[in-house]
C-alpha cells in the first residue's frame, strides 16, 4: 500500500518536551521539576500547567524566541521529515497542544517548514480528535483512505485513526505507554515512518 500522506502528533512523537517545560517551570517559578513532570506524566495538559504558574501565552512565545524551552526532538526527526519531503510526502500535523504553545515550540524546532497544514487543539477536539483529523485531511485537499495514516503514542490517537478508516502509526517510544494495537504499524523510532 502506498503512503498518500502523514499527520503527525507533537508531544510523545515528535518531541519529548515534558522535561524541557518542567525546567523552564523551575526556572521561571522555582517549583521542583519533578513536580511539573509528575503533573505531566499524569495528563494534565502543558497549558494548564503554564497557566497555574501563570505563564501566560505572550510571556511563553517570548520564552520560546529566547530558546527556551528548548525542544528535545526524538532522533532522527529532521532527517526523516527531510527524505519525506523530497519524496513529495504531504505532512500535516494534529496535536493536542493549544496554538500559543505549539507555534512557538514549532518554530524553535525549526519544523514547521515542513508541514502543509498544522491544526492546534480546539475545543471540538477535546470532543472528538477524529473530527479535527478528518478536517486537517480534507484541507490538505486529500481524501480519507488507509493510504493516510496518523503518527501518534496514545489510545485515542489509535482509536480516531480506526474511527476514520485511515491507518495509524504507533510512536512506541512516546508518551502512551504500551497500548495494544490490532492494526497499524509499530514504530520503534521515528526514522521508521520512511519504511512505510
Amino acid at each position: 500500500m502506498a503512503v498518500k500522506s502523514f499527520i503527525i502528533d507533537l508531544d510523545g512523537t515528535v518531541w519529548d518536551c515534558f522535561p524541557s517545560y518542567a525546567r523552564l517551570i523551575h526556572n521561571i517559578k522555582v517549583i521542583e521539576v519533578t513536580e511539573t513532570l509528575s503533573r505531566l506524566k499524569n495528563g494534565q495538559p502543558i497549558a494548564t500547567v503554564l497557566k497555574l504558574h501563570k505563564i501566560s501565552p505572550r510571556n511563553f512565545a517570548q520564552l520560546c524566541e529566547e530558546g527556551k524551552p528548548t525542544p528535545r526532538l526524538y532522533p532522527g526527526v529532521h532527517e526523516t521529515l527531510d527524505e519525506l519531503n523530497s519524496r513529495n510526502v504531504p505532512l500535516g500535523v494534529v496535536t493536542s497542544l493549544p496554538q500559543w504553545v505549539g507555534e512557538p515550540m514549532m518554530k524553535l524546532a525549526k519544523l514547521d517548514r515542513y508541514f502543509r497544514e498544522i491544526s492546534y487543539y480546539n475545543l471540538s477536539m477535546r470532543k472528538n480528535k477524529a473530527k479535527t483529523i478528518k478536517a486537517t485531511v480534507e484541507d490538505m485537499g486529500l481524501t480519507l483512505s488507509p493510504e493516510i495514516w496518523y503518527v501518534g503514542d496514545t489510545t485515542n490517537d489509535f482509536e480516531s485513526s480506526i474511527e476514520l478508516g485511515i491507518s495509524f502509526a504507533w510512536a512506541a517510544y512516546g508518551y502512551g505507554g504500551n497500548i495494544a494495537i490490532e492494526q497499524g504499524r509499530k514504530l520503534a523510532n521515528f526514522g521508521d515512518l520512511l519504511s512505510i
